[in-house]
């Protein structure tokens, strides 16, 4: 099962575009959607959708919902995602780099099964060679 809490003030992407909002947000929705598109390749999420994007209003912070076709078997990048450019800062290369083959294995063992875990290795490896390449 899972628990999911959403404040109640919350908009979802359509709606915030349809109303121009979200400019006072203190992280830049652009820094906010490239985290979104780098953790959708990590996981290899095809669902992701406007109204699986929400924002609380308070905060314009993005709250990411809708995880239910991710962490796939492919070893590229969802679709969606093929051709869009993705900023890979140190902080996420290091996040990254911890995310080793042990790591994996002890923290979605019971979860994911072994061609799940190499795939994630393997679009984990696609993101640090697209950074190395910038």
């Amino acid at each position: 099962g899972v628990l999911q809490f959403v404040p109640a003030e919350t908009v979802n992407e359509a709606e915030r575009r349809a109303g121009a909002n979200g400019n006072i947000a203190p992280c830049p929705l652009p820094e906010q959607w490239n985290s979104m598109y780098l953790f959708d390749v990590l996981i290899h999420n095809t669902g992701r959708t406007q109204d699986r994007m929400l924002y609380d209003t308070a905060t314009w912070q993005l709250m990411l919902t809708g995880h239910d076709v991710a962490f796939q078997t492919s070893r590229s990048r969802p679709a969606y995602l093929k051709e869009l450019p993705i900023t890979i800062g140190d902080c996420w290369q290091e996040r990254l780099l911890a995310l080793s083959r042990d790591v994996v294995r002890d923290v979605f063992r019971g979860t994911l099964d072994q061609r799940r875990r190499r795939a994630l290795l393997a679009r984990r490896n696609l993101l640090l060679q697209a950074a190395a390449e910038d």
